[in-house]
């Protein structure tokens, strides 16, 4: 999703330890995790809502069914 290397963490590190201190740093971690459980929770529930109204499992099973037949043909020619 992000392209985040370990120069642009170190540089993260570095701008928390300046900013908040090293007392403030944990507190800020659980509270930032806290909050990114909750948001992919959310968005786990709405994407499950909307597969569930689009059908997007027979979707998947009929496009994974044409594969198999089609790569079957293939074989059997």
């Amino acid at each position: 999703m992000f392209d985040i290397g370990f120069p642009e963490l170190l540089m993260l590190s570095i701008v928390c330890v300046l900013v908040l201190g090293p007392q403030r740093i944990p507190e800020v971690l659980k509270f930032s995790m806290k909050i990114l459980r909750k948001t992919r929770r959310a968005l786990n529930e709405v994407k499950s809502g909307l597969e569930g109204e689009v059908g997007l499992d027979e979707i998947k099973r009929e496009i994974h069914n044409e594969d198999i037949m089609s790569k079957s043909n293939k074989d059997s020619k």
